[in-house]
């Protein structure tokens, strides 16, 4: 392994999930509210809330690999 990259909390919320929210309503317009679009910010939607939750059991990380 190159690298592992590990991400705060606030990396994720701040950088992350709240542009990606604020881009909602943006992307429903884009794709006249079509169920798929719907469907796709309903999951994101879900995953917010979850680490929102669950943000002092888990994060994320990047491993970033080298080929030998």
């Amino acid at each position: 392994m190159a690298r592992f990259a590990f991400w705060p909390p606030s990396s994720w919320l701040d950088a992350y999930y709240r542009p990606l929210q604020a881009d909602f309503d943006a992307f429903l317009q884009r794709h006249n509210h079509s169920d798929d679009a719907r469907a796709c910010v309903a999951e994101h939607q879900h995953e917010i809330e979850l680490y929102e939750r669950y943000q002092a059991y888990y994060s994320y990380g990047f491993y970033i690999a080298r080929k030998v």
